[in-house]
C-alpha cells in the first residue's frame, strides 16, 4: 500500500479528521513504523478509535500493543484470518497457530481440500510451523500443497507450483535434507528462467537459494559460480549500494573464505558499502526507521565477521536500544539484537557481560517460545560456550547435554544440527580431559557424517581432525597418524594445497610425526608449511613465525644445529618486534635459541652428546 493511502486508512479507522495537518504528520510516523501493511494499520486505527491511546501517544504504546490487542473489542471481533495475520506480523506465532488450525478446519469442511483458499490456509499454517521450529510438521503440509498443485496444474510451469516447490525446498533444508532441496531448487531455477527470464528478481532469488544449498553440500565451486552471477545481476539491476547487492556480496565473501580465497573476499569491500548505505538511510529515513536499523544490524554483523568487535559492539548497543524502544523487550527482534550483542561481547572476551545477556535471552525464549523451539536451543548452545569460556565446565556440559537431547528428540540423530550438538559435547569432554568420552562421541559423529555425505565432504574432514586431536590426547599417535594422512589427502583434493585448512592439516601431521620421532618426515612437511605460509601471509604473520619455530625444533632434534640457529634467530627477532621482549612467546623463543647454542650441541659431531630438552611443535 502507498504511504498516502496508508495515512488515509489510518485516519479513517481512527475516526479522525483527515484535513488536520498535525494529525497527518503523526499518522505518517505510524504508517512508516507499520511498513504500510493494511491490516496492521487498520488495527492501529481501531486501537486509537477505541480510546486506548491517542494518535500522538500511539508509538509510545506500541511495545505494549500485544497485551491490549488480545483484549480489546476490535481484535475479538476480527475474523480468524485477520487475527492470525496480525499475530504473525507481531511475532506471536503460537497464538497464530491456534487461529490457523481453526481456519483450516473450517475451510476444509466448507470449501474442500483442493480449493485455493484451503491451500492458502495450509500454506499459512505450514509457515507458522516453520517459524515455531516444527520442521517435520511444516514439511508434511508443504508436500501436501505441492501434491495438490501438481494434481490440478499438471506439468505446466505455473507460478503457484514453482512457489510450492521453493517452499518445500526450504523445509527440506531446515531438516538437513540438502540433496532433496537441491533437486527442487534446480527445478525452481530452471522454471523461473523459462517463465520470467534470467534478470527477474524471483529468478535471481532462486539462484541465491541454490547457491546456499551448494554451500551446505560443500559444493563450493558450484556455489561460487552462481553467487558471482547473482552479484553481477544485482549490481546491474539495483546498483552497488542496494541491500540485496550487499547481501549477495556477503554470501560470495563467505564462499571465498570456504575456498581459501581471502584476497578475493577482501576485494569485495562490503564494509565500505554498508557504511555508505547506513549513512544514506540515516539521511533519507532517519536513524529510527526500521530499514535504517536493519542496515545498522547488518553492518554490525559484518564488523563481527571481520573481528572488529569494538565497532560491532557500538552499533549493536544502538540497535538493541532502538529495538527495545520500538518493539519492547519481549519482541523477537529485540531478543535477536540482545543475542547478537552477547556474541560480540564473547569476541571481546567480555564473558561476564555476555553471560548476563544470554541468561536473559534464554529465559525470554523459554518463556515466549518454549524449551523446544530452535531459537531457544540455539540460546542454550550459546550460553554453554560462554560458560566454557568462564571455566564453568559443569554448567556448560549440562547445557550441551540438554541441547543434544533436544536435537535428538526433535530432529533425529542424522540431522546436521544434532550432529553439531554431538560434536560440541565431544569438544567439551575433550576440554575437561574426558578423552575416552570425547573419543566415543567423535567416532559416532564421524560415522554419521560419513554415512550422510561420504568421505569427501568438508564436515567429514573436520570431524576426522577433531578425532585426531583426541587420539593424540590419549597417546594413540599411530591411529592419529593414519587419520591425519587421510585428512591431508582429502583437504588437498577438495581445497587445494594452498588453502589454509590444507596447510593446517600438513602442520598437524608434522606434529604427529614429531611425537612419533619421525623427524625426517616432519622436516619435509614443515619446510612446505613454512614456504606456503610465507607466500600467503608474509614472513611476520604469527602462523609463519610458528612454522619457522617448528622447523627450528625439528632441525634441533635432527642435530642440524646451524639450521636451527638461523631459523630461531629470525623467530626471536620478529617476536621481539611484534610482541616485545617480555611476552611469553618471545621468552620461549629465547630459551629455545639458548638450548640450540649450548656448547654441547654446537660442538656435536653428529652423535647424541646428551639428553635433549623437550620442545613441542606449535
Amino acid at each position: 500500500m502507498g504511504k498516502n493511502d496508508a495515512i488515509s486508512l489510518l485516519l479513517k479507522a481512527a475516526c479522525l479528521d483527515k484535513s488536520q495537518e498535525d494529525l497527518q504528520a503523526e499518522a505518517s510516523k505510524i504508517v512508516n513504523e507499520l511498513f504500510c501493511i493494511p491490516l496492521a494499520i487498520d488495527q492501529a486505527g481501531a486501537f486509537i478509535a477505541f480510546g486506548d491511546t491517542n494518535i500522538r501517544d500511539y508509538l509510545d504504546e506500541y511495545s505494549r500493543h500485544r497485551e491490549k490487542l488480545l483484549d480489546y473489542p476490535a481484535f475479538k471481533g476480527a475474523s480468524k484470518y485477520n487475527r492470525s495475520v496480525l499475530l504473525g506480523e507481531q511475532g506471536y506465532h503460537s497464538e497464530a497457530e491456534k487461529f490457523q488450525l481453526q481456519m483450516l478446519d473450517t475451510r476444509r469442511k466448507t470449501l474442500g481440500e483442493e480449493h485455493p483458499n484451503t491451500i492458502s490456509a495450509i500454506n499459512d499454517l505450514s509457515c507458522t510451523y516453520w517459524r515455531l521450529g516444527k520442521f517435520a510438521d511444516a514439511e508434511k503440509l508443504q508436500i501436501n500443497i505441492l501434491d495438490l498443485k501438481n494434481r490440478y496444474l499438471g506439468e505446466e510451469e505455473h507460478p503457484d507450483k514453482i512457489m510450492a516447490m521453493g517452499n518445500l525446498a526450504v523445509m527440506h533444508k531446515s531438516l538437513g535434507k540438502y540433496a532433496d532441496a537441491e533437486k527442487l531448487e534446480i527445478g525452481v531455477l530452471c522454471m523461473r528462467g523459462i517463465v520470467l527470464g534470467e534478470e527477474h528478481s524471483d529468478t535471481i532469488h532462486a539462484m541465491g537459494n541454490l547457491a546456499n544449498t551448494y554451500l551446505r553440500l560443500g559444493k563450493y565451486t558450484d556455489a561460487e559460480k552462481l553467487q558471482i552471477k547473482v552479484l553481477d545481476l544485482r549490481n546491474k539491476l539495483l546498483g552497488e549500494e542496494h541491500p540485496y547487492t550487499i547481501s549477495a556480496m556477503r554470501n560470495l565473501a563467505i564462499t571465498y573464505e570456504h575456498l581459501g580465497k581471502y584476497v578475493d573476499a577482501e576485494k569485495l569491500k562490503i564494509e565500505k558499502l554498508q557504511i555508505k548505505a547506513l549513512d544514506m538511510n540515516n539521511r533519507l529515513l532517519g536513524e529510527e526507521h526500521p530499514e535504517t536499523i536493519i542496515v545498522m544490524s547488518n553492518l554490525a554483523i559484518t564488523y563481527e565477521c571481520l573481528e572488529k568487535y569494538a565497532d560491532a559492539e557500538k552499533l549493536q548497543i544502538k540497535v538493541l536500544d532502538l529495538r527495545n524502544r520500538h518493539f519492547g523487550e519481549d519482541h523477537p527482534e529485540t531478543i535477536t539484537a540482545m543475542s547478537n550483542l552477547a556474541n560480540t561481547y564473547w569476541g571481546l572476551r567480555k564473558y561476564g557481560d555476555a553471560e548476563k545477556l544470554l541468561i536473559k535471552v534464554l529465559d525470554m525464549r523459554n518463556r515466549l517460545l518454549g524449551k523446544e523451539h530452535p531459537d531457544t536451543i540455539i540460546a542454550m548452545g550459546n550460553l554453554a560456550v560462554i560458560y566454557g569460556s568462564l571455566g564453568k565446565d559443569a554448567d556448560a556440559e549440562n547445557l550441551e547435554i540438554q541441547v543434544l537431547d533436544l536435537r535428538n528428540r526433535l530432529l533425529g540423530e542424522n540431522h546436521p544440527y544434532t550432529i553439531t550438538a554431538m560434536s560440541n559435547l565431544a569438544k567439551r569432554y575433550h576440554c575437561q580431559g574426558q578423552y575416552a568420552d570425547a573419543e566415543k562421541l567423535q567416532i559416532k559423529v564421524l560415522d554419521l557424517i560419513n554415512s550422510l555425505h561420504g568421505e569427501e565432504y568438508p564436515d567429514t574432514i573436520s570431524a576426522m581432525g577433531n578425532l585426531v586431536g583426541t587420539f593424540k590426547s590419549l597417546g594413540k599417535y599411530a591411529d592419529a597418524e593414519k587419520l591425519q594422512i587421510q585428512v591431508l589427502d582429502m583437504s588437498n583434493k577438495l581445497l587445494g594445497e594452498e588453502h589454509p585448512h590444507t596447510i593446517t592439516a600438513m602442520n598437524n601431521l608434522a606434529k604427529i610425526y614429531g611425537h612419533l620421532k619421525k623427524y625426517a618426515d616432519a622436516e619435509k612437511l614443515q619446510i612446505k608449511v613454512l614456504y606456503l605460509r610465507n607466500k600467503l601471509f608474509g614472513e611476520e604473520h604469527p602462523d609463519t613465525i610458528n612454522a619457522m619455530e617448528n622447523l627450528a625444533i625439528i632441525s634441533y632434534y635432527l642435530q642440524k644445529y646451524t639450521d636451527a640457529d638461523r631459523l630461531e634467530v629470525q623467530v626471536v627477532d620478529v617476536r621481539k618486534k611484534i610482541f616485545g621482549e617480555e611476552h611469553p612467546e618471545t621468552v620461549e623463543a629465547v630459551a629455545l635459541l639458548a638450548e640450540i647454542r649450548s656448547p654441547a650441541n654446537m660442538n656435536a659431531s653428529g652423535t647424541e652428546s646428551k639428553k635433549k630438552s623437550e620442545f613441542y611443535l606449535l
